[in-house]
């Protein structure tokens, strides 16, 4: 058997570095939290016309939370595409 002590490599010439605990995560990373308010624009804009990527991006939304939102309201999500005007 090899001994192990011949192989300590803390001399104790250098000293380690303090720990530093990690830091904290921001909650929100520049989103915003949804409101009843929020979800009555989106549908008032997605009936309008609007598609779902012009509403998201001009609200600061994912495309896929306006899309459900506006399922979860029960209105019918018009096929990929197809614009209505």
């Amino acid at each position: 058997m090899v001994a192990l002590s011949a192989l300590n490599f803390n001399t104790g010439d250098t000293p380690l570095p303090p720990v530093t605990p990690p830091t904290p995560r921001p909650v929100a990373h520049g989103r915003r939290r949804l409101r009843e308010a929020d979800k009555d624009e989106i549908i008032s804009r997605y009936v309008s016309g609007e598609d779902a990527l012009t509403v998201a991006e001009e609200l600061g939304f994912a495309k896929s939370t306006v899309l459900r939102i506006v399922r979860q309201r029960g209105v019918e999500v018009r096929p990929w595409g197809v614009r209505y005007r």
